[in-house]
């Protein structure tokens, strides 16, 4: 996530993303990364708004920040119906003791509830690769069944990490859970963000950050919105003007990280 800065809007992917869906032809797609390339703040602050404005029923979920994906997923969609227009219902049903036990019977159920409601569900599946984790195969078998025969009431977007050191996950690298979607590498941010910090910079009254520091910066860090954020954040707090003394700081600070896979990171 673009942390450190304003918000860089991306408005013409989000556009593109719910033309396809509304298009009818494609009702899943896998949309992958490497780590901090902006792909959660992309979700929360540019899909899901525009797709609320188009008339979808937004429903996120991390599901690497639970330890049942099943009960996540089912608890994101039933918070997505209670937003619609049978909230007055649905805010009155409890939650069912099966959905206690089984994270599929709860999937399973939330969808159904989906299927009553007049306007469509747009289900935003972050850090969706720990989906294909052995631990969950099940559940991701169940959640491609369940999502193929809803398709015309939800539309999924799976967002994922992928790193060298987990080539054998999502899609494009052979995992047969996501191969069923439609697959699509997360575009790289270029010079018109780093310009668009530079500029929010002028106008906060900041030390000047000077726009090849920026660039240079920008390259080193691998064009990682989530690192330059940090760099940013290190230049301002020492307040001295010395890009190098905060990029040092920020390549030690992501090397210490830089551990094997971790889900959620």
């Amino acid at each position: 996530m673009e942390s450190g800065q304003r918000h860089f809007p991306r408005p013409a992917i989000a556009a593109q993303h719910i033309a396809t869906f509304r298009r009818g032809l494609i009702s899943s797609r896998v949309m992958f990364a490497r780590r901090q390339m902006g792909k959660t703040t992309y979700l929360l602050q540019d899909l899901a708004p525009a797709a609320q404005e188009a008339g979808y029923r937004v429903a996120y979920v991390d599901v690497s920040q639970s330890p049942d994906p099943g009960h996540a997923l089912a608890e994101a969609i039933r918070g997505a119906v209670k937003r619609s227009r049978m909230a007055w219902l649905t805010n009155r049903l409890p939650v069912p003791a099966a959905w206690r036990h089984d994270g599929k019977i709860a999937l399973t159920d939330a969808l159904l509830m989906a299927n009553r409601q007049s306007c469509p569900i747009l289900l935003l599946v972050d850090e969706a690769q720990t989906l294909s984790l052995p631990a969950h195969e099940n559940l991701a078998y169940a959640l491609r069944a369940l999502l193929d025969v809803r398709r015309n009431e939800v539309k999924a977007l799976f967002a994922g990490t992928a790193d060298k050191a987990q080539p054998r996950r999502f899609g494009l690298a052979g995992d047969p859970f996501f191969q069923w979607a439609y697959a699509e590498q997360f575009p790289v941010l270029g010079p018109e963000f780093v310009e668009f910090v530079v500029s929010s910079f002028k106008r906060s009254g900041s030390h000047p950050l000077p726009l090849e520091s920026a660039l240079h910066a920008f390259t080193h860090l691998h064009a990682r919105p989530g690192a330059f954020g940090h760099f940013v954040a290190c230049y301002m707090a020492r307040n001295d003007g010395d890009v190098e003394a905060a990029l040092t700081i920020t390549i030690r600070h992501e090397a210490a990280r830089a551990t094997p896979y971790r889900s959620g990171a």
